[in-house]
C-alpha cells in the first residue's frame, strides 16, 4: 500500500488533465527534520538500560535489531525520547529509508505492551499520519493482538528464533531485513 513518493507532472488536452511524467522524489529528509516538524525537541538515548547503565534484556534485543538493519537503510536511531512529556513516550528506535519513516518498538515479551505504546507514540496527531507503526517481538503474538495491531495500523515482525546470548538466526535477520525495507519502501540497488 505504500508507493514511492514521486513528483507527477501533467499537461492539460482537451480541458482533461493528463499525467506526462513521474519523477521519482530523491530523499529530501533525515529523521531529526522529521521528529523537528512534529515534536518540540527530542533526545537520542541509546539502548534500554538500568540504573548502572547496563543494558536490560530489551536493551539487547534492541541492540541486536540496530545492528541488523544498520547499514541496510539510510538511517537508524536507537532510544528517541521526546521533550516535554516526560517518560511517558520512549521510541525504542527509529528508521528511515528515502522519505519513509518507521517507529519501531521490540518487545521480548508478546503482550500488548508495543501495540499500545506504537499507537501513542505514532498516533497521527503526534508523529504525523506517514509514519510506519512496526512491532518487533522475540516470539509469536496471539491472535487476538495480531487483529488488535491490524486494527491499529501496527505492522508486526515476530523473531521467535531471538536468544539473549546469540542473538538472532541468518533467516530472522534476512526476514527482519527485508520486512522492514517492504514497509518502508527501500530502493534495492
Amino acid at each position: 500500500v505504500y508507493k514511492r513518493q514521486v513528483l507527477n507532472r501533467y499537461h492539460f488536452q482537451h480541458g482533461v488533465a493528463r499525467l506526462s511524467a513521474q519523477h521519482p522524489l530523491p530523499p529530501l529528509i533525515n529523521i531529526a527534520d522529521y521528529l523537528n516538524v512534529h515534536l518540540p525537541g527530542f533526545d537520542i538515548t541509546g539502548f534500554s538500560s538500568d540504573e548502572r547503565r547496563r543494558l536490560t534484556p530489551g536493551g539487547l534485543f534492541e541492540k541486536t535489531i540496530f545492528h541488523t538493519l544498520d547499514g541496510e537503510l539510510d538511517e537508524v536511531l536507537a532510544g528517541v525520547r521526546p521533550t516535554g512529556v516526560g517518560n511517558q513516550i520512549e521510541i525504542d528506535l527509529i528508521a528511515r529509508c528515502g522519505n519513509r519513516v518507521g517507529i519501531i518498538e521490540a518487545k521480548t515479551g508478546t503482550r500488548k505492551a508495543g501495540i499500545d505504546q506504537l499507537d501513542t507514540a505514532g498516533g497521527h496527531h503526534y508523529l504525523g499520519a506517514h509514519v510506519v507503526k512496526i512491532l518487533v517481538t522475540a516470539g509469536w503474538l496471539s491472535r487476538a493482538h495480531h487483529t488488535l495491531a491490524t486494527a491499529q495500523q501496527v505492522h508486526v515482525i515476530e523473531l521467535p528464533d531471538y536468544r539473549e546470548r546469540t542473538g538472532l538466526s541468518s533467516a530472522d535477520q534476512r526476514r527482519l531485513r527485508s520486512s522492514i525495507q517492504n514497509l518502508l519502501v527501500c530502493r534495492t540497488n
